[in-house]
This record gives C-alpha cells, sequence and structure tokens, in this order.
C-alpha cells in the first residue's frame, strides 16, 4: 500500500490516512456532524492532530477553543505517545484513532511528552457538535474527498507574503480547477474573518465580487483573494444546492485571537497557557 500523511482534526471536521493504514470510513448518509467508524456526531477530546511518519508519536497541532484537552492543559506541540494505556508504537493510526474517538462520554487519558517532560491528562471527551457551539456556529461536512477525486483542483490561498507588520487575512483556502473553471472552500481557519462570516469547508464558488467564477482565471482569483485594506470579499457559493452569500472583512490574526483569548506564536494561535516554543 502505498504510504501516505496521516492527519485528523479530532474536535474539528477532517480525518485524512495515515501511513499503511486503511482509510477511515467518514460518510454518513444522514449525519450533518462529522462521522467516525459509522459514529453520528461522537465524543472527542478536541485536538487536532497528526501521526509522525514512523508512526511512534501523534502529534497535537492545536487544541479546540475551551475544549476538553484545552481545559485540561493539553498543548501545540505535544506528542502524544499512549492513549488509555496502549502505546502509540506498534499501532495504526485507526486502531489509536478509535481510542480517540467515541461512540459515549468516556475519558480519555493521555500521555505525552512535552520537550524534556512526560505529562498525564485524564478527561472527559466532548461531542463535536458541541466543540462548534462553544464557538457559536454551527458546521457541516461535505465530501470533500469525492470532489477532489472528480476534479483536478488546484490550491489557492487567501494568506499574504510576510511583512514586518502583521497583514490582515481573510483565513480561506481554496481549490481551483481551470477546466472547467470551478472553486470550493478547501479550510476556513479559526478564528479568521471567513470563519466568523459563516463560510464552510465544501462551499462550492459561483461569484467573487459580483463576477461569475466562470470568467476569473487562476491568477484572477489570486489576486483577488490577497486582502486589499479593509475592503471586503465578497462571495457567492452553493452549498447543498442552496445559493449563500457572504461579505467578508479581513483582519489581523491578532484581532481574531483576541475574540478568543488566544495568544500568537510565530502567527499561530495556541492556548494562554502554553508554552511559547
Amino acid at each position: 500500500m502505498t504510504k501516505r500523511f496521516a492527519c485528523a482534526f479530532v474536535g474539528l471536521l477532517l480525518i485524512c490516512t495515515v501511513y499503511g493504514a486503511q482509510q477511515v470510513s467518514t460518510s454518513h448518509q444522514d449525519c450533518d456532524a462529522p462521522s467516525y467508524f459509522g459514529i453520528c456526531d461522537p465524543y472527542v477530546p478536541g485536538t487536532i492532530i497528526a501521526s509522525s511518519p514512523d508512526m511512534k508519536t501523534i502529534n497535537v497541532i492545536n487544541t479546540w477553543p475551551d475544549g476538553p484537552a484545552e481545559k485540561s492543559g493539553v498543548c501545540p506541540g505535544d506528542q502524544i505517545i499512549a492513549v488509555n494505556g496502549i502505546l502509540v508504537p506498534g499501532h495504526t493510526w485507526e486502531q489509536m484513532l478509535k481510542e480517540i474517538v467515541s461512540p459515549s462520554p468516556s475519558p480519555i487519558d493521555l500521555k505525552v511528552t512535552r520537550g524534556k517532560q512526560e505529562m498525564d491528562f485524564h478527561f472527559d471527551r466532548a461531542r463535536e457538535s458541541t466543540l462548534a457551539q462553544l464557538s457559536h456556529k454551527k458546521f457541516m461536512r461535505r465530501r470533500v474527498k469525492e470532489i477532489l477525486d472528480a476534479t483536478p483542483y488546484q490550491s489557492l490561498s487567501s494568506y499574504p507574503n510576510p511583512t514586518k507588520a502583521e497583514p490582515p487575512v481573510l483565513g480561506i483556502l481554496l481549490l481551483y480547477a481551470e477546466n472547467p473553471r470551478e472553486a470550493m472552500v478547501d479550510q476556513v481557519d479559526y478564528p479568521s474573518p471567513a470563519f466568523d462570516a459563516g463560510l464552510h469547508v465544501g462551499d462550492r464558488i459561483l461569484a467573487v465580487n459580483a463576477v461569475p467564477i466562470e470568467q476569473i482565471t487562476r491568477q484572477q482569483l489570486g489576486e483577488m483573494l490577497q486582502p486589499k485594506g479593509d475592503s471586503e470579499l465578497r462571495l457567492e457559493v452553493s452549498r447543498v444546492g442552496k445559493k449563500l452569500a457572504f461579505q467578508i472583512k479581513p483582519e489581523t490574526y491578532a484581532e481574531a485571537e483576541a475574540k478568543i483569548g488566544r495568544k500568537i506564536i510565530k502567527q499561530r494561535p495556541v492556548p494562554e497557557h502554553c508554552p511559547e516554543s
């Protein structure tokens, strides 16, 4: 089997495949919230994680604001070495993910390393939908992978080139296909103006600033995504057959972070209690 990178938004929206592991099924016909292993809206710790290439650790990329993992003291950069007493080395991504995700509000035990420290965390999991409600937002899953498999999309970012002063951002990543010209939302940062506006992963772009997507080249779309002062970006999208309109006003990550009480480390949000590195 071809080796592939592994990542999971356990407490967000996405599960990817791991080196040598089988594809984790996320489809659930009647489930608006994410479903893992056929579990609709499961209980999760609220961590964004990725496996190391050798599957010796599971790395915490970030934690969901005010989620159970963050409240217990888990930090971005922590390396999970055991889940519920089961050591990560010697087990597949799917095996470990089944320990992390639960159909019931059972507690979870994480053993992590942070620098030279070894730390233990014990806390109750929360429903995936509850984590979204903490930010007063409702999320919805889309079958993004199926769309990507059928269309040769390329990535387009709204992130400006680094400057000395922190630039305003939109917090959105689009996927663009040239023939026929199509675009869809691949990623929405939290927190960010795009998230606050209500944009969802999987939204298909119909028009940008009143210009139909069919009339916009890749280069033009890239330029449109670059924030220009405080000018709003106007998007028309299709979401499960419904047409929606959004206005996204750029702001800095610092301004977005101030709303939820997190600090910026190298333009990356982390909980206030977590170390700088």
